[in-house]
């Protein structure tokens, strides 16, 4: 995930915006799905100027980013 997210800094504009949903592996009762313990989901805020986040599911299982630059 931290490569994906260095790349995408460097192909989005300086303002551009990054939308992203993944399970919360640490709230999913179903071992079926795969994503990013809690404390990783927290640590994508880093480096952006706004951070949006968004719980789908009821329990915060499944949640939605929205990441905006200009980087820091």
């Amino acid at each position: 995930m931290p490569r994906f997210i260095a790349d995408a800094r460097r192909w989005l504009r300086k303002d551009g915006a990054l939308h992203t949903t993944t399970a919360v592996t640490d709230k999913v009762r179903d071992s079926r799905y795969t994503g990013l313990p809690e404390e990783e989901t927290r640590e994508l805020a880093r480096g952006w100027s706004q951070y949006d986040r968004y719980d789908l599911g009821p329990h915060g299982e499944i949640t939605a980013m929205v990441l905006r630059g200009p980087f820091t």
